[in-house]
């Protein structure tokens, strides 16, 4: 049986997946969580994936299994928009994420409300342009 699910959560971190998954639930996303790369090819072969989260503590090199992962998604479908959550981002991760596919770097807010306006955006885009095609 297929999943539903419009949001996939990446990171390594179960009590941050916990949080964004239970917050993201209760404001109208069906979510998925993974905890590591090899699980997400299986992940969106399952589920209808619209957006993916992808939370660091601390961002890797955007050379790294970041862009391999960056890859995959892209590769499995071009239509799936990739947004990285950090406390902080520096100027040149942010570029060179952006070149590789990411759709935005999104500084972590202290308050989980304010990242509901760029998801949202993402999302509502998304869904305005390709929700046609996928039926």
């Amino acid at each position: 049986m297929t999943q539903e699910a419009d949001l996939l959560i990446i990171n390594e971190n179960t009590e941050y997946q916990s949080r964004y998954q239970k917050f993201f639930g209760s404001n109208g996303f069906n979510v998925l969580t993974a905890q590591k790369a090899p699980q997400v090819l299986d992940l969106l072969q399952k589920a209808p994936v619209e957006i993916v989260l992808i939370g660091f503590k601390k961002p890797p090199a955007p050379n790294t299994a970041l862009a391999k992962l960056l890859d995959l998604i892209k590769d499995f479908d071009q239509r799936i928009e990739v947004l990285l959550v950090a406390p902080k981002f520096s100027r040149d991760f942010a570029i060179k994420a952006i070149q590789r596919g990411a759709a935005d770097c999104i500084s972590e807010p202290d308050n989980l409300n304010a990242i509901l306006t760029p998801l949202g955006r993402e999302f509502q885009a998304l869904r305005a342009l390709l929700r046609p095609t996928w039926s």
